[in-house]
């Protein structure tokens, strides 16, 4: 079963809920700010995505629990909690550090080969934010000090739950029963500015939700496939992956490093154009043009092509961009 690690932002100590095998102890930490609102659902929230070549079984796989209070959360499998006041605090409680003379085990560590969901992410600070970007690079931790040095597995997926603003309110409709966003455009874009640009650019799904309508919640309603059905081509696209890396060193879509990926497993010329633009137009680094490809790749797999399109590298390219709407 995938370990789930959920780290809400919260004015001082967080807790965390760890679901899975095993039973690790988790470090929470917060932004050192209250948090304004919910996480995926409600007021038009946004949440981006990491590491999808590796996880898209996340939906069907582990779930998460959250729960409210500071406490360290008690049952089968939870992870204690500690409180953590300041931001170095903080780094150190995400990617592992020193404690004294003991090395302290980070919350990607524990979170290795499962899922690391940060609610509220504009919330931490952003040199927490911007500690992630090696680990998700190179799937691990060194913590090197004068007496010692350790590398930790830390190869996960990453989820960033953020609203569009700081009230929450920015995609709301106007109209009855619809209060009107308060924030101006210099908060909005300081809120979501938290989330540096190298940070984001190793997202590989950016999506905006919407408020669900009454429709959306109505009961019997048959527009949604069935969690067997989704499972099922998950399971089956993740077969392709395996029988495609057979005999590398690579388990995953994500695994595949970005001169391995252009080189042994580029996609289908008539995407050419489409990636020669993203590269010429500057509107992706090579990294982004690598995880639009990779992310193709899991399209395609899902899809049951041999190979990605020009339809799967567009699709991947659209779920990446969320058509600009990220930087409200």
């Amino acid at each position: 079963m995938r370990r789930v690690v959920v780290v809400p932002a919260s004015p001082g100590l967080g807790a965390v809920r760890s679901a899975g095998a095993g039973t690790g102890r988790a470090v929470a930490g917060s932004g050192g700010r209250t948090a304004v609102g919910g996480a995926v659902s409600g007021r038009g929230s946004t949440a981006a995505v990491a590491g999808v070549g590796s996880a898209l079984t996340a939906a069907a796989a582990g779930a998460a629990s959250t729960f409210g209070g500071t406490g360290a959360g008690a049952g089968a499998g939870s992870a204690a909690a500690e409180g953590v006041t300041t931001a170095g605090g903080v780094v150190v409680a995400m990617v592992g550090g020193d404690s004294g003379s003991v090395a302290r085990v980070g919350l990607v560590s524990v979170a290795h080969r499962g899922v690391l969901m940060l609610d509220e992410a504009p919330e931490f600070d952003a040199g927490v934010l911007d500690a992630l970007r090696q680990p998700m690079e190179s799937g691990e931790v060194t913590v090197s000090r004068a007496g010692f040095a350790v590398t930790l597995p830390a190869r996960f997926q990453l989820v960033l739950a953020a609203n569009p603003c700081p009230c929450g309110r920015a995609l709301d409709l106007s109209g009855p029963g619809h209060d009107p966003c308060t924030c101006t455009p210099h908060q909005k874009r300081r809120y979501l500015g938290r989330i540096s640009g190298p940070l984001l650019d190793r997202v590989d799904l950016r999506l905006v939700l919407e408020r669900p309508t009454a429709a959306d919640l109505a009961f019997g309603h048959t527009h949604a496939e069935p969690t067997v059905v989704v499972a099922a081509r998950v399971a089956a696209a993740r077969e392709r992956a395996t029988a495609r890396l057979v005999g590398t060193p690579w388990r995953t879509n994500g695994d595949v490093p970005g001169p391995e990926l252009r080189r042994r497993f580029p996609p289908d010329p008539e995407a050419g154009p489409v990636l020669d633009r993203l590269v010429a137009g500057r509107e992706e680094s090579a990294r982004g043009v690598d995880r639009v490809v990779r992310l193709a790749w899991t399209i395609a797999d899902l899809a049951g092509h041999d190979r990605p399109g020009q339809a799967d590298v567009l699709q991947a390219l659209g779920l990446r961009s969320s058509e600009g709407r990220w930087a409200a």
